[in-house]
């Protein structure tokens, strides 16, 4: 009975936490949790910089979820999403923020 009720105690606790925290890896540096949802349809686009590293995770993310939740998403140019629901993929120029003696991996 006392094996039961700590197993119990620990499940609750994790769920618990895992209620309050984001599940994302890698975990972004700043996290803003607002209210509400956004819900991925077959209306929503992937909406990518004009560049080819932007571009290639945008498609990198169309692709991971054709395979997983069998949603087709439109990849398109930031530029020209207007009003419609949109992922935006944008990545950091890291030429500019590499330091003098610093490098990059790719």
């Amino acid at each position: 009975m006392k094996r039961f009720l700590l197993l119990a105690a620990i499940v609750l606790s994790v769920s618990v936490k895992s209620q309050n925290s984001l599940n994302v890896v890698p975990m972004p540096a700043v996290v803003q949790m607002g209210s509400g949802f956004f819900v991925i349809d077959k209306n929503t686009v992937i909406a990518a910089e004009h560049d080819p590293y932007s571009r290639q995770y945008a498609k990198q993310l169309r692709n991971y979820l054709l395979g997983t939740y069998k949603i087709s998403l439109q990849v398109a140019d930031v530029s020209g999403i207007n009003e419609r629901k949109a992922i935006v993929v944008q990545l950091p120029n890291f030429k500019d923020s590499i330091a003098k003696d610093g490098y990059q991996i790719i």
